[in-house]
């Protein structure tokens, strides 16, 4: 199966399933017209450390008036609900369709429309906001289990599921808290690592942050389809991942072309619903389309991976010359 093709298959399994576009459309109603968890105090306080230790500070590329202003402007902003989207330090951890995980946290900000005037509850407590935080991740992502086991149920053939649909969900979920661990560990060894290098040898540190940074687009490449594969095979982490790099292996030119066209679409879908959200029924537009074109991705993933895989243990159990008439 081609790229193309299974773009098209996704988008009509979509066109066939129109319901499993209720989880991202309520949570993106939620983010819109829902309360609002702000931290701002918080940010203020770093505005005002950075202001103390200007001097101490001088060294630093940007200048101290620019961090504070984008301190200022990002804890205005920040809305701790928007962690239900599975942002996980900056990366989109699971294939939730959504666009409105960060609106602002005040309500009168610029740049989205709004309806309403939704409560803002604000925290100011770090342990309190820490412990908050890995609430919300946790439960981001159990729906996003929830979500991508239904999209999986419309892929997978009937009958193929050993367990309940909800031990399935819960299972998943599971396993993407394990993976998610296992991202924020491999984010802090880099991080000390390059503390510890900074500290015997600050020449080599930039050296150290570009291995890295080459080393994370293999290994994001590799591991791409992890969380498909996780609800797609009732696969345990350790087997998702073997999926995961051999299909990419065994298929590279064909993974990476669709992995390319997954992310090419979103981004530029995303800049369209940008301009939508300037109005009410623009950001519903948005939020619909968003929903849609998101959940057709996340089948034509799921499609593709089990064609890959299909072919993949095919190949395995007749070897070349051996295969079975008629293939």
């Amino acid at each position: 199966m081609g790229v193309i093709d299974a773009l098209g298959l996704g988008f009509e399994l979509v066109l066939r399933s129109l319901w499993v576009l209720v989880i991202p459309v309520a949570l993106d109603l939620f983010f819109w017209l829902g309360p609002r968890l702000s931290v701002r105090p918080l940010f203020e306080r770093l505005v005002r450390f950075w202001a103390a230790n200007a001097a101490d500070l001088s060294s630093l590329p940007a200048s101290v008036e620019d961090i504070q202003q984008s301190l200022s402007r990002i804890g205005a902003s920040f809305n701790l609900f928007g962690l239900l989207a599975t942002d996980f330090m900056g990366v989109r951890f699971l294939p939730l369709p959504v666009i409105k995980s960060f609106v602002p946290a005040d309500a009168d900000a610029p740049g989205t429309a709004m309806i309403g005037n939704p409560a803002t509850y604000t925290l100011d407590s770090p342990a309190a906001v820490l412990l908050l935080a890995g609430v919300l991740l946790a439960a981001g992502l159990l729906i996003g289990a929830f979500y991508l086991t239904m999209v999986a149920d419309r892929v997978r053939p009937a009958g193929v599921a050993r367990h309940s649909f909800v031990r399935r969900a819960l299972t998943a979920w599971f396993w993407y808290l394990c993976l998610g661990l296992l991202v924020a560990a491999a984010y802090m060894a880099v991080s000390m690592a390059a503390s510890i290098m900074l500290l015997i040898s600050a020449a080599l540190t930039p050296l150290l942050l570009v291995g890295a940074w080459l080393a994370g687009i293999w290994v994001f490449l590799y591991t791409w389809f992890v969380v498909y594969a996780i609800v797609l095979g009732e696969a345990g982490l350790l087997r998702a991942l073997w999926w995961s790099v051999n299909v990419v292996r065994r298929n590279f030119n064909a993974a990476l072309m669709f992995i390319l066209l997954n992310t090419l679409i979103m981004w530029g879908l995303s800049i369209l619903w940008g301009w939508l959200e300037e109005s009410a029924l623009g950001s519903i537009a948005a939020i619909a389309g968003n929903a849609f074109i998101g959940s057709g991705l996340a089948a034509a993933a799921l499609i593709f991976l089990q064609d890959r895989l299909i072919l993949w243990q095919e190949s395995a159990a007749h070897p070349a010359g051996t295969a079975p008439a008629g293939r």
